[in-house]
């Protein structure tokens, strides 16, 4: 008799364990009724031990240990995804379950090509400020590009790499912005610069021509072209004459957007205003696109002195001045 009372009091242990495994699983939603979520943010990378005590700081669970090890038997650590999860405090089972099955949130981030800083953060609803901090703080660029950064803060936007980012919601979006988008750039165009060109000086003036380069380009295949006359004119007397850079004064510095320029335009007075200034102007005038970069980077001689737009986004190309007139002419027509 003693061990038929055993074996009811074990069957009735395991069911118990069993159903205070299975409802949890089965119907988080119970446990909501009362208890509010509470936004826990996974960071990628982020360890287990790291995690779990996260989970302890915001009264999430009880027990750091016990966490760690039924994350560990369950998988449930090595399908945990980052951003942030709002996860209602309750047993180890509710919360691992909560963890394995969340959806994280992001904050959907995207840097346009051609763009300045202060557009890309209106377009994002960031903080300019914030982002002239985060810009400022070299410890959010690569190790190796952190010694090379130009003085100029916003200059340093040269090197985020325009793409399209998701990152965790929180107070410090502006920095992970600033550390995903240049590690990016350093993956993309960073490593394919060899090593006897990669300093300051060089890529300054690279990301200004590449900038230069992106406010003129509509399509792929006047990047390199445009790249090469540009890098031409610098070694001549000419000046850049880039209508891009006019843009951006116009843009920046008088608050007026203008797609088309008269004569008259061209006269005002900036150091960005390559009609009026030799040589390249103090800082970029966008974020250029990672080709626009690698269009610089592997430009080499050319014939060509002269360009002008067609009407259609692509730019015909000159030897000569009289040449360079002659398809003007034969435009206006």
């Amino acid at each position: 008799m003693k061990r038929l009372e055993v074996l009811i009091y074990a069957a009735a242990l395991f069911f118990l364990f069993a159903l205070c495994r299975y409802i949890p699983q089965t119907y988080p939603q119970l446990y909501r009724l009362e208890l509010k979520p509470v936004p826990v943010n996974v960071r990628r990378g982020c360890s287990t031990q790291l995690l779990v005590h996260t989970l302890k700081q915001k009264d999430v669970i009880l027990f750091e240990k016990t966490m760690r090890v039924w994350l560990a038997l369950s998988g449930s650590d090595k399908t945990i995804q980052p951003g942030m999860c709002r996860i209602v405090p309750g047993s180890i089972f509710t919360v691992a379950c909560q963890l394995k099955n969340a959806r994280p949130e992001f904050c959907d981030v995207s840097i346009i090509p051609g763009k300045t800083p202060a557009e890309i953060t209106e377009s994002n609803g960031l903080s300019l400020e914030k982002l002239k901090n985060a810009l400022a703080d070299a410890g959010n660029f690569p190790e190796k590009l952190r010694p090379l950064l130009p003085k100029e803060v916003l200059a340093r936007s040269v090197f985020l790499l325009p793409e399209r980012y998701f990152l965790i919601p929180n107070e410090k979006i502006e920095q992970q912005l600033v550390a995903f988008a240049s590690k990016l750039w350093f993956e993309k165009v960073g490593k394919s610069i060899p090593a006897e060109k990669f300093n300051a000086k060089y890529l300054l003036e690279t990301g200004i021509m590449a900038s230069i380069v992106e406010g003129e380009a509509r399509v792929k295949e006047d990047r390199k072209p445009l790249a090469e006359i540009f890098l031409k004119r610098l070694k001549t007397p000419m000046r850049l004459q880039s209508c891009a850079t006019v843009i951006y004064c116009w843009k920046e510095f008088k608050g007026v957007k203008k797609s088309r320029l008269t004569y008259s335009d061209l006269h005002i007075e900036s150091p960005y205003n390559t009609y009026r200034k030799d040589g390249l102007p103090p800082g970029p005038i966008n974020v250029p696109s990672a080709n626009c970069w690698l269009a610089v980077c592997s430009a080499g001689d050319t014939e060509y002195l002269y360009f002008v737009a067609d009407g259609s986004g692509r730019h015909l190309f000159s030897k000569s001045y009289s040449e360079h007139l002659k398809k003007q002419r034969g435009l206006k027509r």
